[in-house]
C-alpha cells in the first residue's frame, strides 16, 4: 500500500492499530502507507470512516471526497440487533460500514438487510469451530494484535474461561490485554511462546497490584498440547477462544495454519474422545 498513487473511488477505514511492524519500520510509517486508501481521493470519491478513531479521523483530513463518518445508531433503522448473526459491539462497526456503502450504490434496504442476515465471516475470524464435548470452540487465529483479542474476549461474555494466547514477539505492549483478562471470567490460560510469558507477566503485575485472583495458566509448545488442555480444563456450557494476540512466527508458518491446527486438533481430540466411550 505505501507504493499507491491511487485511491478507490469508495474507501472504507474502521480502525488502525500497530500492526505489520515486521514490514513497516515504524507505526508512523505504517499509518502514511495505509492513509493512501484516500489520500489521491476526487472530491467525486467517498470516503467511509471511523470518526471515534483519533488516527482514522486524522486521515480522513487527507481525503478530498465526501467524507462519511460511520454511523452505528443507524443500523437499527435497517435491521434489529438480535437478527444481526453475531451480537459483538466491534461487529457493529463493520455493518454500519456496510450500510453506508450500500446506501452511496442505492441499494434497498430489504436487500441489505436480507445480506446483513445472511454474511458469513472468512475463516480465522472469531470462526466458530464447533461443539465439542460440551464445549464451544472459536478460532480467532488473525488476531494478532491485543485490540481484536480484547473485542473477542468482550463478544463471547461471560462463557469463555479459556484462553489460548501467545506467539511471536514484536515488542508490542500487554497491559490492556491483561487487565481486560482479569475483568473478564476467564479461569485458564494456556499461553504459547515467545509472548505468552510477557502476557502472563502483565497479568501478575496487574493482579497483584489489585490483589486479585489470578487464572491458572499453561504454557504449551504445540497446537496439540494446547488444545488438549483446553479440553481438560474446559467444562460442558463454556467457551475456549484461540486468540493470541500475537503473530504466529515461530511455531507455525502463518495465522493461517495456527487457526487450521486449531480446528484439526480441536475436532480430532473432540471426535477421538467420543470413540473411545
Amino acid at each position: 500500500m505505501s507504493t499507491l498513487h491511487q485511491s478507490p473511488h469508495i474507501a472504507v477505514l474502521l480502525n488502525i492499530f500497530p500492526e505489520h511492524l515486521d514490514y513497516h519500520q515504524s507505526f508512523p510509517e505504517y499509518v502514511k502507507a495505509k492513509s493512501n486508501i484516500c489520500r489521491f481521493q476526487k472530491k467525486t470519491d467517498y470516503l467511509i470512516y471511523s470518526a471515534k478513531n483519533p488516527t482514522t479521523k486524522k486521515i480522513a483530513k487527507l481525503s478530498a471526497a465526501n467524507k462519511i463518518p460511520i454511523n452505528i445508531p443507524a443500523v437499527k433503522k435497517i435491521i434489529s440487533r438480535k437478527e444481526i448473526p453475531f451480537e459483538a459491539d466491534f461487529y457493529l462497526l463493520n455493518v454500519a460500514a456496510a450500510i453506508a456503502v450500500a446506501k452511496i450504490f442505492k441499494i434497498p434496504a430489504k436487500i441489505v438487510k436480507e445480506g446483513i442476515k445472511t454474511f458469513k465471516p472468512l475463516p480465522h475470524r472469531l470462526e466458530f469451530v464447533g461443539n465439542y464435548r460440551g464445549i464451544d470452540f472459536y478460532n480467532d487465529s488473525l488476531a494478532t494484535l491485543s485490540m481484536p483479542t480484547i473485542a473477542a474476549i468482550d463478544a463471547l461474555g461471560e462463557k469463555l474461561t479459556t484462553l489460548i494466547a501467545g506467539g511471536f514477539d514484536r515488542g508490542l505492549s500487554y497491559k490492556e490485554l491483561a487487565q481486560e483478562i482479569l475483568k473478564s471470567k476467564i479461569k485458564t490460560l494456556i499461553l504459547f511462546p515467545t509472548t505468552g510469558k510477557r502476557i502472563w507477566e502483565e497479568i501478575t503485575n496487574n493482579a497483584n497490584r489489585r490483589k486479585q485472583k489470578l487464572p491458572q495458566s499453561f504454557f504449551a509448545k504445540s497446537m496439540e498440547e494446547a488444545v488438549k488442555l483446553a479440553y481438560q480444563f474446559s467444562k460442558k456450557g463454556e467457551i475456549c477462544l484461540l486468540s493470541c494476540a500475537s503473530a504466529s512466527f515461530g511455531l507455525f508458518k502463518d495465522y493461517k495454519e495456527r487457526g487450521d491446527l486449531f480446528k484439526k486438533n480441536v475436532k480430532k481430540l473432540g471426535s477421538a474422545r467420543k470413540k473411545t466411550k
